[in-house]
């Protein structure tokens, strides 16, 4: 068995993340850990299981760990020379030029008391107080950049011609002129030729006036024919003139449930949903349209 502590340290794992994977509290860990109390059986097994080790490898009271040796004090020789500031390094003066340097100016007014070595020689400063350079030498003079709005050797690019316009463009126009009862030459005659002869400006400067007409107009939109119907259950063209001829007939249909069972009568009324049928008894039934198979005119018997 070995201590908690040694077991951790060769699992390279910290008090935090033990106490993280455990739920044992990193205060209680290193009480553990210090053999201050011992380690409860129910916490020795949720140690084991973190540590990846056997229950029987933990002890239940661990042993300290070793306390590190003391950090060596410096001795009294090395605390003085470490307390003791450094020498300051001494500064070498500048040489004076070889040359005779001008005289210094006897009034302290001036301001300049810098040794004769270190001063630029130049012209004598002017009287009045004047600056020794004028502003021009020291300072380049300034380019004059050209206006760039004044440029009259600058050529005009002429705007780009647009394209022919697509045949899509030209149904488009067509489908909304039959939307206002506009035809297709009275478009020509607006535009001042014909449309497969404009090019896209023309197109889009046609196609803006007939929106904004739609807007300011609102045309009903032409209804399609229905073919087929858009739910199962609902009533389209074909099935409205099929009921109504038989109904004005007086013919008998035959009705086939999903449910195996048969019905037989005229039709005296019907909806998207239901068919009201008269069957030979007079009795009257109501047939959901959900419930329908399929129905059929019975065939006519043929005598010999």
């Amino acid at each position: 068995m070995e201590d908690l502590w040694k077991v951790r340290k060769r699992k390279r794992m910290t008090i935090g993340e033990l106490s993280g994977r455990t739920g044992i509290s990193s205060k209680v860990l290193r009480r553990y850990e210090m053999g201050e109390i011992p380690i409860p059986l129910t916490d020795i097994e949720r140690l084991a299981r973190s540590l990846y080790v056997e229950p029987w490898e933990i002890k239940i009271q661990s042993d300290p760990p070793p306390m590190p040796p003391p950090a060596p004090f410096p001795s009294a020789a090395e605390a003085g020379a470490a307390s003791r500031p450094a020498p300051p390094t001494p500064q070498t003066p500048a040489s004076p030029p070889a040359g005779p340097g001008p005289a210094l100016p006897s009034s302290p007014s001036d301001g300049d008391q810098r040794p004769p070595g270190n001063r630029p020689a130049g012209p004598p400063r002017p009287e009045g107080g004047a600056p020794r350079y004028a502003a021009s030498d020291r300072r380049p003079p300034r380019r004059e950049r050209p206006d760039r709005g004044e440029r009259p050797d600058q050529e005009h690019r002429a705007p780009p011609i647009p394209g022919p316009v697509r045949p899509s463009q030209v149904a488009h126009l067509l489908s909304l002129g039959t939307r206002l009862g506009v035809e297709q030459s009275q478009l020509e005659a607006e535009v001042g030729k014909p449309l497969s002869e404009m090019n896209r400006r023309e197109a889009s400067l046609l196609l803006g006036s007939l929106q904004k007409r739609i807007v300011e107009e609102h045309p009903n939109r032409p209804k399609g024919k229905r073919q087929r119907p858009y739910l199962p259950e609902s009533v389209d063209e074909f099935e409205f003139k099929y009921l109504t001829a038989k109904q004005t007939q007086g013919a008998l249909l035959d009705f086939k449930l999903f449910d195996g069972s048969q019905v037989v009568g005229q039709v005296i009324g019907f909806s998207p949903y239901a068919i009201t049928v008269r069957e030979p008894s007079g009795a009257e039934t109501t047939i959901q349209k959900l419930a329908i198979a399929y129905y059929r005119q019975p065939p006519t018997p043929v005598t010999l």
